[in-house]
């Protein structure tokens, strides 16, 4: 959340796992990504029995700061199992989806697995 002097304050409670177990966590994952990225499903109410609650959603909505982010993998310590699951993509040159885990991959030489162009 950010709070009422713009300042980004962490959240009390942390988002990393150790270990993905795959199924376990992809529809998890995807529904968090999905709620913080989607648009409102219905307009907030600013009045009525609910008003007061309905004004702290609006200013959540508008006052949250998300941070996401994925160990850093190159062609040393890439995980192959953590690729086969990723379930975040990005929409890469020519609308081919790329995994995020995979997105900033290189050879050994520097070379991107996937270049902006």
């Amino acid at each position: 959340m950010i709070d009422d002097a713009g300042r980004p304050r962490p959240s009390p409670r942390g988002s990393c796992r150790e270990k993905d177990e795959a199924e376990g966590h992809r529809s998890g994952t995807v529904r968090n990504v999905k709620g913080r990225w989607s648009p409102p499903t219905a307009p907030f109410k600013l009045d009525g029995p609910f008003a007061l609650w309905d004004r702290f959603l609006a200013k959540r909505s508008r006052r949250t700061f998300t941070l996401s982010c994925m160990a850093f993998q190159d062609c040393y310590t890439v995980d192959l199992e953590r690729l086969k699951n990723c379930c975040i993509h990005v929409v890469g040159p020519g609308g081919r989806l790329i995994p995020f885990c995979a997105r900033y991959c290189t050879a050994s030489d520097g070379t991107p697995l996937y270049p902006e162009r």
